[in-house]
């Protein structure tokens, strides 16, 4: 194999794949980045049988043929090499690197060892890039980090059927759901990893269109304009969160999301971050109290509330800042569900009208 790419093409599709490459294989041969040229295209995978990415760009191809390479030596490399062309030549041991001045070398690994993903897949829904991210950014947030007794809950859930998807997450504290319209092609009911939506979402985001599949194994497959990405899906039943959202409120509040989110940040300056900030409500005000090991705060933001007046409701300031941001609105309707007689309070929920909803539980009083 013989080749010559422009550097910057060759950069971006090496951080494309790159970001796929396990952190720690199972092989070594795992962490390399396969190079196949051919008929004038350079085509670039990374493949460790959970997940993969492929993309292509042209290429001047003297000698066709294939290559593996460790990924993240070869992206090091390109990423300070010289704004002129790079030229690969694979030998029988190692593959020769040359871009300027500079001359570089990296050891071959075997190509008939790298496994080859399969990403021939029924289609399922399609969107502009732009709407995928926001969607993906807005619920992602709500997937828990890591749960080993449950590891369904590590995802987002993504509910197909006619006429639009519908993205949740939760990490038992909170539940982020939106319902997005789009075009679709069938229904299905898959959970797919946090961490592969947000990479997902950051590379095809800046496309015209994403649109996402299900292989005959049960694996998903994301595609656009920079490539094609590819993961398994995650085991279990996902929590039927849907139920948990309320039909109807006790009391609500339209809320400026600027001013509860300034007050808050300032709130949680004298909390651990496992504390939770008290909001009382009035009819056109919200006080706010905090109380930390040390110190200690209060502050308050206008509000049109209705309902129970002085209503008192506990929440964590992260969880509370990150579904105001979330809705991506300069004002939010809050719904609080409590019930006067009994000794738990209920769960509080942001939305702002555009199908998006985020359920955030209460602390104990």
């Amino acid at each position: 194999m013989k080749i010559a790419i422009d550097r910057a093409d060759l950069a971006a599709a090496l951080s494309f794949v790159a970001a796929m490459s396990p952190a720690r294989p199972l092989q070594p041969v795992l962490a390399g980045v396969l190079l196949t040229a051919e008929s004038g295209r350079l085509t670039l995978t990374v493949y460790d049988y959970e997940a993969a990415a492929e993309t292509t760009i042209d290429a001047d191809i003297s000698a066709e043929g294939a290559a593996v390479v460790h990924a993240a030596t070869l992206l090091r490399i390109v990423g300070k090499l010289p704004s002129k062309p790079v030229v690969f030549e694979a030998g029988e041991r190692e593959m020769l690197i040359r871009c300027g001045s500079v001359r570089a070398s990296l050891p071959l690994m075997p190509v008939g060892e790298y496994p080859q993903p399969t990403f021939d897949a029924e289609p399922l829904f399609s969107m502009s890039g732009a709407r995928f991210e926001d969607a993906v950014g807005r619920v992602a947030l709500a997937a828990a980090k890591s749960a080993p007794e449950r590891p369904v809950i590590i995802g987002v859930h993504l509910a197909v059927s006619e006429g639009g998807v519908t993205l949740s997450a939760t990490d038992r504290y909170r539940v982020a759901m939106f319902a997005v319209e789009c075009a679709t092609t069938g229904s299905a009911t898959v959970t797919v990893p946090a961490s592969v939506m947000r990479e997902a979402a950051k590379s095809l985001g800046s496309s015209e269109e994403v649109s996402l599949a299900l292989t005959s194994s049960g694996a998903v497959v994301f595609e656009g304009e920079r490539g094609r990405l590819m993961s398994q899906t995650l085991a279990g039943n996902f929590p039927p969160v849907a139920g948990l959202f309320p039909q109807r409120a006790r009391s609500t509040a339209l809320i400026d999301v600027d001013a509860m989110s300034a007050a808050t940040s300032r709130g949680a300056l004298a909390l651990a971050p496992e504390d939770a900030l008290q909001f009382t409500f009035s009819e056109s005000e919200c006080s706010l109290t905090g109380t930390g090991d040390a110190s200690s705060i209060e502050d308050g933001f206008e509000v049109a509330f209705d309902g129970d007046l002085d209503l008192q409701v506990k929440l964590r300031p992260q969880l509370v800042l990150d579904g105001l941001s979330a809705c991506r609105a300069t004002e939010v309707q809050a719904w609080f569900t409590h019930e006067p007689s009994s000794p738990r309070p209920g769960p509080v929920m942001f939305t702002a009208g555009d199908g998006y909803r985020y359920l955030m539980v209460a602390n104990q009083k």
